[in-house]
């Protein structure tokens, strides 16, 4: 996470160092002790992986460009998502409820990685828009510098997400379409190793037309679909087989739906089920730096009939999530600019 706050202390080993009280959240040390590049406080984590999109859509940071504020705009929803995980992973709901503990790793998981594989993208990009052209095809993890794949495979999960990290899935059929999820090829085929994949290829081409264009409803359509493809590649081509594949995830959200069906009868011996489900809150997005909010008009609630595991109704509801972040930053830009604001701040790198 050093990339986008350069007063990062670093160890002889080349590895950043964020055990002092220098890097706070909400004057609060950050897994002090920890010298590891990633400490194992998921939501600390995940303050700092929404702080850090929040950044990168605000072009604040020492490659941004302020005349190009919302060119990386899958960032912006990238931002209030992850602020949202963070929220989910404090909840005691998740984090001390027993057996919920392979919910919180999951959701730990695949914001980490996410992270890992979706930022570098767009920063390789910022540092350079024409060599990220020429250069974007031979990412390979295995050939980084030798301290940068150190910092890398240090962190949690590394042996096992890497290499398979992403996958290729099917192209859709249109613009529209958020396609299959199908994965091409075998696990061997599949490129890991945070490599290209053409949907990558597709979103930056798009930031590309943002930026040569000087129309602003070019502008905002060039953007939106940037963020509908990169949420096909973050949701298909990395979380699908990372979290919404494991079976041991998809048992608790099982479970979670039998407790809904549960809730839905009037029958006695419903009625434990009924008392804890109530303390549930309901799978939402907030577009505000708080937790969440109970303004309808900020907030996206999942349908109650969702299968989380299931890649196209989950594409569907977060395009639905989409196309509410789209209206806002069209219609309530100052709001929306704010809030992003006080997201960038959590990481206390500001």
């Amino acid at each position: 996470m050093a990339q986008l706050d350069t007063r990062t202390p670093i160890l002889k080993d080349g590895t950043p160092d964020y055990r002092f009280s220098s890097h706070t959240i909400s004057d609060t040390k950050i897994e002090p002790g920890d010298a590891s590049f990633v400490g194992k406080n998921y939501g600390a984590r995940a303050r700092r992986v929404a702080s850090s999109y929040a950044r990168m859509f605000l072009e604040d940071f020492h490659l941004g460009e302020k005349d190009k504020v919302g060119r990386f705009y899958w960032t912006g929803l990238g931002a209030f998502a992850a602020k949202q995980v963070s929220a989910n992973l404090e909840s005691w709901q998740v984090d001390k409820v027993p057996g919920m503990g392979i919910v919180h790793e999951g959701l730990g998981k695949g914001n980490l990685w996410i992270y890992n594989d979706l930022l570098t993208w767009c920063y390789g990009y910022a540092a350079d828009p024409a060599a990220f052209q020429a250069c974007a095809k031979q990412r390979d993890s295995r050939q980084y510098h030798p301290t940068v794949q150190k910092n890398l495979m240090r962190q949690q999960w590394a042996s096992d997400v890497v290499p398979k990290c992403p996958v290729v899935n099917e192209a859709s059929a249109s613009m529209d379409d958020a396609g299959t999820g199908k994965f091409l090829g075998s696990d061997a085929e599949n490129p890991g190793y945070f490599k290209w994949t053409p949907r990558v290829s597709i979103g930056f081409d798009l930031v590309k037309q943002w930026e040569e264009t000087a129309s602003e409803k070019k502008k905002a359509s060039f953007a939106f679909n940037h963020l509908w493809v990169m949420a096909q590649h973050e949701q298909g081509e990395v979380l699908q087989g990372l979290i919404y594949n494991d079976k041991a995830f998809i048992s608790k959200l099982k479970f979670q739906r039998t407790m809904d069906e549960a809730t839905s009868s009037d029958k006695w011996w419903a009625a434990p089920a009924r008392a804890f489900h109530a303390l549930i809150p309901p799978l939402q997005l907030s577009f505000t730096a708080k937790d969440e909010t109970s303004d309808m008009q900020y907030r996206s609630n999942a349908p109650k009939e969702l299968i989380l595991e299931d890649y196209a109704q989950r594409m569907a509801w977060i395009k639905d999530t989409g196309k509410l972040f789209h209206f806002l930053m069209q219609k309530q830009r100052a709001y929306m600019m704010s809030e992003l604001k006080a997201i960038a701040a959590m990481g206390g790198l500001t």
